[in-house]
């Protein structure tokens, strides 16, 4: 078994059985991430409305509680993966409630969301897994406060009603000591096309990396969102195409119910210039 220092380990704690997508271990970073804490699986489990703003409310209190219990606030997540019971029917109004939470907030975390089972009564509405650090944000050209205005229309297909205003509460990179987290990005401009999807990703990555003075070479960990229903030779094309641009590293594909916007891939990746930092597994 790895053997690991007590002081370049982060705090975890699993907070409930939910499905939900997880934050990545990581160990051997810089003193100033010290701190750093990750909750898996954070939720509300208890139906006991069917209000999702009340329930979308109970969560950020239940997560601003084990923030607090580790000396944080909700300024101090630096990323957030989102997993939801049925997208289509809550993530427009998870965008705007969550960004209404965030007002306040100078810079706003990455995030990924997903389904990531068939519909299922029994699952929580939405789970989230956050990682935390007190250590300072890198402010760059995409950085986002919490409470701004909607950002685009997004078509029908995201949502159970008609195109609407979407907020995008999330930072597209976010650097705290020497880990840079992206947030799970999507090609959307190109149709279905999943050379033009993967490449479009890739350089929306490497854009992202470029703001916090690196590349593409510094990425350490990979995860690949593809829907359940894609075909097995698109999920190798995508698999082929993505690992010709990006060097050899850990890598993880999810396979889920429903991605954002359709789309047949999204990607999020972490990055370090510090050649220590490792991704760990969580039973290490």
């Amino acid at each position: 078994m790895l053997k690991v220092s007590a002081a370049t380990m982060p705090t975890f704690q699993t907070v409930s059985t939910a499905p939900a997508l997880k934050a990545v271990l990581l160990d051997g970073f810089s003193e100033d991430l010290n701190d750093l804490v990750m909750f898996d699986g954070i939720c509300i489990e208890e139906e006991a409305t069917s209000d999702f703003v009340v329930h979308a409310n109970s969560l950020f209190a239940r997560v601003e509680v084990l923030l607090e219990g580790a000396g944080m606030t909700k300024a101090h997540i630096v990323d957030v993966k989102a997993t939801f019971r049925n997208l289509g029917e809550d993530l427009v109004l998870w965008n705007q409630l969550y960004d209404k939470w965030m007002t306040g907030v100078e810079i706003v975390p990455t995030q990924t969301a997903c389904q990531l089972r068939e519909f299922e009564a029994s699952l929580p509405r939405i789970a989230v897994s956050v990682t935390a650090t007190k250590a300072q944000k890198l402010k760059v050209s995409s950085s986002r406060a919490g409470g701004g205005e909607p950002a685009m229309m997004i078509p029908a297909k995201d949502a159970s009603y008609a195109a609407q205003p979407m907020h995008f509460p999330w930072s597209n990179v976010i650097q705290a000591g020497d880990i840079a987290w992206v947030a799970g990005l999507l090609h959307v401009n190109d149709g279905d096309d999943i050379d033009k999807q993967v490449k479009g990703i890739i350089s929306k990555i490497e854009a992202a990396l470029e703001e916090v003075g690196m590349s593409k070479t510094d990425v350490i960990n990979s995860e690949l969102l593809v829907p359940l229903d894609l075909s097995q030779n698109d999920s190798s094309q995508i698999d082929e195409l993505y690992l010709k641009c990006l060097p050899t590293h850990k890598f993880e594909i999810h396979r889920v119910a429903r991605t954002c916007a359709g789309c047949k891939v999204e990607i999020t990746v972490i990055a370090t210039k510090s050649s220590n930092v490792r991704v760990l597994d969580k039973a290490t």
